[in-house]
C-alpha cells in the first residue's frame, strides 16, 4: 500500500527522509525511533513550572507546555506546538511543528506531522497522523488486540501483517475525525477523509470519503415519573 495514499506533503514529516526508508505508512511508527537518539536535552520553548520532564527531550522555539503536563523522553516536539494541561507525552513520540495536543491527552510512540491537532482527552498510541489531521475530543486510536497477537491491516480483501503487536492507526493528511470515535488496531484512513463522531472504525478507509452511520431516532410515549431525591438507603 503506497505511502501516497495517506501523505502528499512528506516535507511535513518531522523526521526528514523517513518515508524513503519504509515500504508502508505503518512502518513509520517504529522506523522513526532510530532517529530519536538525543545526546543532550534542548529546551527552547516555554514550560510551566509544574511540567514534569523525564529523560532526554528536544523542545523547539515557541513551544508552549501548559501546567501539569508530563514529557517522558526520548521525545521531540517541533517549534510553535502547543501542549495543553495534563497531557502525557510518552517515550518515542515525535511531534511536528505548529501542532496542538489537547488537555488530558496521552500520546505514545506516535509520529505527528506538522499542523496536526489532537482534541481533549484523546489516546494516540503507536500511530501516525498526517499534516493537518485533526482528532476530535475523546478519540481513541486503539493499539493492541485483546489476544495480543500480531496486528494485520485489511486491504483489497486480504490481510497484511504489520509484524508488530502494537499498532494503532494511520490518519491521512487533512483527515478529520469526529468526537468520541474509536479505531481498532490496524485502521488506515486515507487523505482528506472525514469521520462523523461516535462511531468505531476498522480496516482501510480510502481518501476523500465522508464516513457516517445512519441511525433513526425513535420516540415512544412514557408515563410521567417524578424522580426521588434519595435512593433506598436514603443517600443522594
Amino acid at each position: 500500500m503506497r505511502i501516497e495514499e495517506f501523505f502528499s506533503d512528506l516535507g511535513a514529516c518531522p523526521c526528514e527522509g523517513l518515508a524513503g526508508k519504509v515500504e508502508n505508512a505503518w512502518g513509520m511508527v517504529n522506523a522513526k525511533n532510530a532517529f530519536l537518539e538525543i545526546k543532550e536535552s534542548k529546551i527552547r520553548g516555554s514550560l510551566h513550572e509544574s511540567v514534569v520532564v523525564r529523560g532526554k527531550v528536544e523542545i523547539g522555539k515557541g513551544v508552549e507546555i501548559d501546567p501539569f503536563a508530563v514529557i517522558e523522553g526520548p521525545v521531540k516536539i517541533g517549534k510553535n506546538t502547543k501542549i495543553r494541561s495534563c497531557a502525557w507525552i510518552r517515550p518515542y513520540s515525535w511531534i511536528g511543528e505548529d501542532c496542538v495536543v489537547g488537555h488530558g491527552c496521552e500520546v505514545k510512540n506516535a509520529l505527528i506531522f506538522n499542523e496536526a491537532k489532537i482534541g481533549t482527552n484523546c489516546f494516540v498510541g503507536d500511530s501516525v497522523l498526517g499534516k493537518g489531521a485533526r482528532l476530535g475530543s475523546g478519540t481513541i486510536l486503539g493499539n493492541r488486540r485483546f489476544d495480543q497477537a500480531v496486528i494485520h491491516v485489511k486491504f483489497n480483501g486480504g490481510k497484511i501483517s504489520t509484524e508488530t503487536d502494537k499498532f494503532g492507526a494511520v490518519v491521512g493528511e487533512y483527515s478529520r475525525i469526529g468526537a468520541n470515535v474509536a479505531t481498532n488496531p490496524g485502521t488506515l484512513i486515507g487523505k482528506h477523509t472525514w469521520v462523523s463522531g461516535g462511531i468505531t472504525l476498522s480496516g482501510f478507509i480510502p481518501g476523500n470519503k465522508f464516513v457516517s452511520v445512519k441511525a433513526e431516532t425513535e420516540l415512544a410515549d412514557k408515563p410521567e415519573i417524578k424522580l426521588k431525591k434519595e435512593d433506598m438507603k436514603g443517600l443522594r
